[in-house]
């Protein structure tokens, strides 16, 4: 690939993204109108079924959580109609219409904010901080419970 191409790849990408943006958004509301007014969970789970790999999926299954009339379906990762739960604005109970209202105004991927995953390098860290801790403790006379899980940590760091 070269910089022009690079370029034009980039510029696709910030135009097809606010489409696209745009596009999950107002079918997503469609979705939650449809869970909320009729007892329609099929809007719902094709838009989620349609999502690809970049897009923020479990933060779209958050926010139809949170304004429609819905529970998670955890083995096939559908979502099914609720008809007794109960939605709040603020912690105040309100309709499924205020719902899709507050859905409309909400974009589900400004709702939540995005978690960067760990690194293998956060993950190491966090391991040696654990094991300082508990030799800490050793130190201090304190009891280390674990001390099978120590060990394991131990041969998981590589010699300092």
């Amino acid at each position: 690939m070269e910089m022009k191409q690079f370029d034009k790849n980039v510029k696709a990408i910030k135009t097809n993204g606010a489409k696209l943006d745009t596009l999950i958004h107002e079918s997503a509301v469609f979705a939650v109108e449809q869970l909320n007014l009729h007892g329609n969970n099929g809007a719902a789970n094709r838009l989620l079924s349609a999502l690809n790999k970049s897009s923020r999926k479990e933060a779209l299954y958050v926010w139809f959580n949170d304004f429609a009339l819905c529970k998670r379906n955890h083995k096939d990762n559908t979502l099914e109609y609720a008809k007794n739960k109960k939605l709040f604005n603020d912690g105040v109970e309100c309709t499924g219409e205020d719902a899709v209202l507050l859905a409309d105004a909400s974009p589900f991927y400004d709702y939540t904010k995005e978690i960067a995953p760990a690194s293998s390098y956060d993950v190491m860290k966090g391991i040696k901080a654990i094991l300082n801790r508990a030799k800490k403790m050793y130190a201090d006379g304190k009891t280390v419970e674990h001390e099978e899980m120590l060990a394991t940590l131990k041969a998981l760091i590589p010699s300092e």
